[in-house]
């Protein structure tokens, strides 16, 4: 048995082709996700997205070995 001892959260970037800006800009109005920048690039756009509400990591230990 495993304890979660720590969380990690942090900003996700996402490099997509120009040609699916349109769809992806779509699929994200259906959802809560707040773009934090946007980037144009020559043929690719970079979203960053802050991500406060889902870990993206953790860290664990052995119930047996936890001294908290």
């Amino acid at each position: 048995v495993f304890l979660i001892t720590e969380l990690y959260y942090g900003s996700i970037k996402v490099v997509i082709d120009s040609t699916s800006k349109t769809e992806l800009e779509a699929a994200l109005k259906t959802t809560d996700l707040k773009i934090k920048s946007t980037t144009e690039l020559n043929k690719s756009t970079e979203y960053t997205f802050d991500n406060n509400n889902v870990p993206f990591a953790m860290r664990l230990e052995k119930v047996s070995k936890f001294n908290g």
